[in-house]
């Protein structure tokens, strides 16, 4: 059972349900579905599947997994070991009528866990904290001198204007975009990124430490601060460090 949406060429959010029996899955798919058409990702898909062992086939590209802990011959449990193992960085919410193993869960990285049989509210918070979690993995390409790279979200530090183009300082290397600064501030999450400044845009992952003046980033630059935008920044890197971190 697959779901895919297209509106534009934004986000996309795969979410995978794991489940053996076939009424909680399609009621965590119903539930999905409805979220998703209220949400700003433009672009979801949602996918089940009825067996641990299915799932490691076909299933193991996705941001967000709501995974059962009880099921035959393949547990949850061990389903989700063999994910890591296979290298699947994916957000996992245990699906389980027994708290007890959650404990289990634990080892592998699972986020939480939603109790059955299904409550909406509950299933949608987790689906909230799961999303909360992937601020920063979304890929962007940028292109530069006619050729084009793929650039994760979390690893770019900062950008600054330079004339009509943008210098991206990245982990890994520097990239001159010949895109401005406001379409880039248009590209880019705004839940990470901050423009202190016209011709600044900051990932709030790397900021150190924060003055009426200056941000002072983890990697050592310091970028200046409009004076008028200080207390928006503020209360912008108090909610990021709050929800995201």
């Amino acid at each position: 059972m697959t779901e895919t949406k297209k509106k534009g060429l934004e986000t996309m959010l795969r979410i995978h349900v794991c489940d053996d029996e076939k009424e909680i899955y399609e009621s965590v798919y119903d539930i999905l579905k409805e979220a998703a058409k209220e949400e700003f990702y433009e672009l979801y898909e949602l996918s089940c599947f009825p067996s641990g062992e299915e799932l490691l086939v076909h299933g193991t590209d996705c941001d967000i997994l709501f995974l059962d802990i009880e099921m035959p011959e393949m547990d949850g449990i061990e389903t989700a070991r063999r994910l890591r193992k296979q290298g699947a960085d994916c957000i996992i919410v245990m699906l389980t009528g027994n708290t007890a193993r959650f404990k289990e869960a634990f080892k592998i990285g699972a986020l939480r866990y939603v109790t059955k049989p299904i409550d909406k509210e509950e299933l949608l918070e987790a689906l909230e904290d799961a999303k909360n979690r992937l601020v920063g993995r979304r890929e962007l390409v940028v292109e530069e001198k006619g050729d084009s790279y793929s650039v994760t979200e979390k690893d770019i530090i900062y950008l600054m204007a330079d004339r009509n183009r943008t210098v991206l300082y990245t982990k890994h290397r520097d990239f001159r975009s010949p895109l401005g600064i406001r379409e880039w501030a248009e590209r880019l999450d705004e839940r990470l990124f901050f423009a202190c400044h016209r011709s600044y845009l900051v990932n709030m992952e790397y900021i150190r430490e924060l003055s009426e003046k200056e941000v002072r980033l983890k990697t050592g630059e310091r970028i200046p601060i409009s004076r008028r935008r200080y207390k928006e920044f503020l209360h912008q890197l108090i909610s990021y460090e709050t929800r995201f971190q």
